[in-house]
């Protein structure tokens, strides 16, 4: 049985779960939401292997919430997720030229190197990449602060 992929439904799905997202959930791992407000003080429960917090519960939930917890509607979410689906494509974009400009230089695996072009996704930016001679996957940065960078 095959299924097809739905992307309107999926982006709804997603929409969905970014409205019960906090703006200020930035990652447990910082410790503080943007609104700096302590992770571990709004924990609902004691637990941290089942820990819930009220900046990212998915499901309406009856226990108290955060003083700055503010979540975006479901057409405030869908314009997020919209935006990053352009960041991801203008990222995967210039990936994908890095790859092609490291190919021209017979750049990959067997044969590692360095290289830099402009940045096709700020256009004022260095694109700089590494390639690795061993498997071929690259790291790449521009020299734009906030503007690329990823690694394979």
């Amino acid at each position: 049985m095959s299924t097809t992929f739905d992307r309107e439904k999926e982006m709804e799905r997603r929409s969905l779960k970014r409205s019960h997202e906090c703006r200020h959930f930035n990652g447990l791992s910082n410790g503080r939401c943007e609104a700096g407000v302590a992770y571990a003080s709004v924990r609902i429960t004691a637990d941290s292997a089942r820990a819930s917090y009220p900046c990212i519960d998915h499901v309406p939930s009856p226990h108290p919430r955060c003083d700055q917890c503010v979540k975006p509607t479901l057409a405030e979410a869908r314009a997020q997720i919209d935006a990053e689906e352009v960041e991801h494509q203008a990222i995967f974009a210039a990936m994908r030229a890095a790859h092609a400009h490291a190919k021209y230089a017979r750049l990959g695996r067997g044969r590692g190197g360095t290289g830099e072009m402009p940045c096709p996704k700020c256009v004022t930016g260095t694109l700089r990449y590494i390639v690795s001679s061993f498997n071929g996957h690259m790291h790449g940065q521009c020299s734009t602060p906030k503007c690329l960078s990823w690694m394979e």
